[in-house]
């Protein structure tokens, strides 16, 4: 690996004042969503019975769930399209993103999600001269196969060992930090039985990126008017079974429909919360408002990982697993968000990318990146 910058072309969308911040805020905004959704895996939070501790499990079922995962997904493909459209399609492109997706397929063994999307990249690289329109096609029909997936998963789930659930794994004795680690990476191969959603919107995101909707056009604010609603409409009634038969309570035929639902109608909500968010940010106080979030999405990966371990650190390493009410979830989710940002804003001023991001930099380019600002 050399040491020098000479082989890197410049990126508008990573340095300086041309950096495009509207991506930054859905970044940072999908970091912020995500957390809300994993940190309840993780704590195992004890279900309360009062009004608001159901409130707060059903708008995170309804506006989060698959949501938030899907929209990080979808700004990955839109990575992946910028990527092409400063450097091409030919064997030097390919190369440096294939070092990227080997990267985060080995950050996948502490962290399994990123495993899928190395593979969604490595399979969206591979698939790079496909056309626009059946970079949608494949999505769309990506989507259609998992909902009918769990359509027939449906229609096979009676009895009362499907209804009840897996058994949740009991950790070996020993440093609970170390044994869900482990647990995690058996259930690795599980994790990438999410792999065609994810793709999904890896090639929703492509297309997009090949179009430019978020760095070269400008969307009318009448468009993305258009958008908000159409997502609303289609996404909320696609959400609501999750609340009603949601899948903690094991996966039975009306849970097997709702998940179904959910991961189909799930693009419609990102879609209108993409449109949202641009609204909001062409206002001064919406503005000022998502601009708190920009230094998390300038160093998501960092931010998703470090997300995911002090949730380890907090809950299975401090004993804390199932002892902890909803809304001390989301308030530890919140203080762990607000902890990060200014993690990140104090790296930020005196460092050019986040620490993860300039590992995955340097590999992708081969050459050790300029880290500290000068």
């Amino acid at each position: 690996m050399g040491t020098g910058t000479d082989r890197v072309p410049p990126d508008p969308l990573v340095t300086g004042a041309h950096r495009v911040v509207v991506l930054d805020v859905l970044r940072g905004v999908a970091l912020l969503g995500i957390l809300l959704v994993n940190i309840w895996s993780v704590a195992e939070t004890v279900p309360g019975t009062a009004p608001i501790d159901e409130l707060v499990r059903d708008v995170r079922r309804l506006f989060l769930v698959d949501k938030f995962h899907m929209l990080f997904a979808f700004l990955f493909g839109y990575g992946i399209a910028t990527q092409f459209e400063r450097s091409g399609t030919g064997r030097t492109t390919v190369r440096r993103l294939g070092r990227r997706m080997a990267v985060l397929l080995l950050l996948g063994l502490t962290h399994d999600v990123l495993a899928v999307y190395a593979v969604a990249g490595a399979i969206t690289v591979a698939m790079r001269r496909i056309s626009t329109g059946n970079a949608v096609r494949a999505g769309v029909i990506l989507l259609l196969a998992v909902a009918a997936f769990y359509g027939m998963t449906a229609s096979l789930a009676s009895g009362p060992d499907v209804a009840a659930g897996p058994v949740p794994p009991v950790p070996p004795p020993g440093n609970p930090f170390v044994a869900l680690l482990a647990d995690r990476l058996a259930e690795l191969p599980t994790t990438l039985l999410s792999l065609p959603d994810y793709l999904a919107l890896v090639l929703f995101g492509l297309a997009a990126g090949r179009r430019g909707l978020l760095h070269r056009r400008e969307p009318t604010d009448a468009a993305l008017w258009t958008v908000l609603v159409t997502g609303l409409v289609v996404g909320v009634p696609g959400a609501v079974p999750s609340v009603l038969a949601p899948v903690e309570g094991g996966l039975d035929p009306a849970a097997a429909v709702a998940r179904g639902l959910s991961l189909l109608t799930a693009p419609a909500f990102v879609a209108a919360y993409v449109a949202g968010l641009l609204l909001l940010h062409r206002t001064g106080i919406g503005r000022r408002m998502l601009g708190v979030v920009v230094p998390a999405g300038r160093t998501a990966l960092t931010n998703y990982l470090a997300q995911g371990w002090l949730c380890l650190l907090i809950f299975p390493a401090a004993g804390l697993v199932d002892r902890v009410p909803t809304l001390g979830t989301l308030a530890i989710a919140l203080a762990i968000f607000a902890l990060l940002l200014v993690a990140s804003r104090w790296w930020l001023r005196r460092f050019r990318f986040g620490p993860v991001e300039w590992v995955l930099r340097s590999a992708t380019y081969w050459c050790r990146q300029p880290l500290r600002r000068r």
